[in-house]
């Protein structure tokens, strides 16, 4: 009996461990097969990076980007420097300048497009004396850009004025220029009328009035007007020059305009032309009629154009003036005038300055009369 129960209890244990290991096998054949719920996961792909926008900015450079003119008289003009302005990143038609200091600009610079270039004429115009800086400044809406300027104002170039005594009555000569040059087959100017008009729009006029004068004496004043090269070598010249840019026109008159302040000779106008040359000259005499330091001689300079139809030159648009405040003083006095006041001073007697000297001698004879009847009354 215990021989035919162990091996039945034998088998009773063998059975839970064979189905744990069938178990355990089903399962690993299982995980083997069947992937991981993680492989099964699609990954969650990144959003794609989408390219900044292109953005273009309007950029503007000028070259040179500082200017030194060095040493220039005072009252007088340098020559231009020049400055390269460009444009990049879009094109402009807005374009100002700016200037600080004593310094004027040139430009016709218009419309540019993206990468074009235009050049601007600076020059230093120092006012007296001393160091000077400034600022040239281009705009474009937002875009900006600027240059240095500098410059050092010298002495006034120590030259005599261009006037002197002349007596009165005196003929002008008529206005001076250049012989303009010709062409040897037709004798014709070289340069047309609309070509000279064109250069007369850059020109400047030069004024020096004598700014002190005595009365009836007479004196020369003399005015020009010159383009480009024929500034530096003009004859009007002195501490009381005055330069002032005014565009004209080929032909030109200027008259000298006294008033019942002075008389002026020539009184009318006076023509001249700028064909083939680069100045013009006028002169007048001068002869102060009255004393005083509130006296105003009026230069007037107007350009002319030819009109077909009448044949001759008309006024083209208005006339330009300068005026400047002149001090006439009195004469001074003779050898016979200062004798005359010293007479006066000694004889300050009421009756003596009515009666003269003859009325002197009456008085006193009458006097002397008087004090000889006298006598015997008086023993």
């Amino acid at each position: 009996m215990k021989s035919s129960g162990r091996p039945g209890a034998r088998a009773l244990r063998i059975a839970p461990v064979t189905r744990r290991i069938g178990v355990a096998v089903l399962a690993a054949m299982i995980a083997v097969d069947t992937p991981s719920a993680a492989s099964t996961v699609p990954s969650d792909p990144s959003p794609p990076v989408s390219a900044p926008p292109t953005t273009t900015s309007l950029t503007l450079t000028l070259d040179p980007p500082a200017i030194e003119f060095g040493n220039t008289p005072a009252g007088t003009t340098s020559d231009a420097a020049v400055v390269e302005l460009t444009v990049s990143g879009g094109a402009v038609d807005d374009l100002t300048f700016e200037l600080e200091g004593p310094f004027t600009v040139d430009e016709d610079c218009g419309e540019l497009n993206d990468g074009d270039s235009c050049q601007i004429e600076v020059r230093f115009v120092p006012m007296g004396p001393g160091v000077a800086g400034g600022q040239l400044l281009a705009r474009s809406g937002a875009a900006s850009v600027g240059a240095s300027l500098g410059g050092t104002g010298t002495a006034p170039i120590p030259t005599s004025p261009s006037i002197t005594t002349i007596p009165p009555n005196t003929t002008v000569p008529p206005p001076t220029a250049t012989v303009p040059s010709t062409d040897p087959t037709t004798g014709d100017p070289d340069e047309s009328r609309d070509e000279c008009d064109a250069r007369a729009l850059g020109a400047e006029i030069r004024y020096a009035p004598s700014l002190e004068m005595r009365v009836g004496e007479s004196v020369s004043i003399v005015a020009t007007a010159s383009i480009g090269d024929g500034a530096p070598g003009s004859s009007v010249a002195g501490p009381s020059t005055t330069v002032i840019p005014q565009p004209l026109r080929c032909q030109v008159r200027a008259r000298l305009l006294g008033g019942d302040d002075f008389s002026t000779n020539p009184g009318d106008w006076q023509e001249a032309s700028f064909l083939g040359t680069t100045e013009v000259t006028w002169r007048w005499v001068v002869t102060p009629r009255l004393v005083g330091d509130d006296l105003f001689l009026i230069l007037e300079v107007q350009g002319l154009r030819f009109d077909t139809e009448a044949g001759d030159y008309l006024p083209a648009g208005d006339s330009f003036q300068e005026e400047a405040r002149i001090s006439v003083d009195s004469r001074p006095q003779g050898v016979v005038s200062r004798l005359n006041d010293a007479v006066s001073g000694v004889v300050t007697h009421p009756l003596v300055a009515f009666a003269g000297v003859g009325g002197l001698v009456v008085v006193f004879r009458w006097a002397l009369q008087r004090r000889n009847k006298g006598t015997p009354a008086d023993e």
